[in-house]
């Protein structure tokens, strides 16, 4: 079983894949959830948890169901992080990756933002044009 800080940070870790997925940044969720820059912020980088109406419009932000958090914490599988819409070109990846790097949040959660990218651009494994960003995603 996960202690609490393992669960939260798999919300965290879901909750940053599904904004990466629409590409939002921090102020983003925090517009469309309505909620205090420091609040999102903290969350976003595990300094405080919110209270529960704060998660309750993050998840509605995120478009998911009430009670998806407590699941998560819980040991539910994080609901699959869909595009917002179509995907860009395959010319707008290095964009996209710029982006992740550029994000305020620790090595780990940037690898798991490149490797959900990664998956969302390729379902079925092609590889992008540059194979420096498979090794990059996969660690090696």
């Amino acid at each position: 079983m996960k202690s609490r800080d393992e669960a939260r940070r798999d919300v965290r870790l879901a909750v940053q894949a599904h904004m990466a997925s629409r590409q939002w940044n921090k102020a983003e969720l925090q517009d469309a959830a309505g909620i205090d820059a420091n609040t999102a912020g903290d969350f976003l980088n595990g300094a405080r948890w919110p209270q529960a109406k704060t998660l309750a419009k993050i998840e509605g932000a995120l478009g998911w169901k009430h009670g998806t958090i407590a699941a998560i914490l819980e040991g539910a599988p994080a609901p699959s992080a869909e595009p917002a819409g179509e995907l860009g070109p395959v010319d707008d990846t290095d964009a996209d990756f710029d982006r992740i790097e550029a994000m305020h949040i620790s090595e780990d959660q940037k690898a798991v933002l490149r490797a959900t990218l990664t998956a969302l651009l390729w379902p079925a494994g092609r590889p992008p044009s540059d194979p420096g960003r498979v090794r990059r995603v996969a660690g090696s």
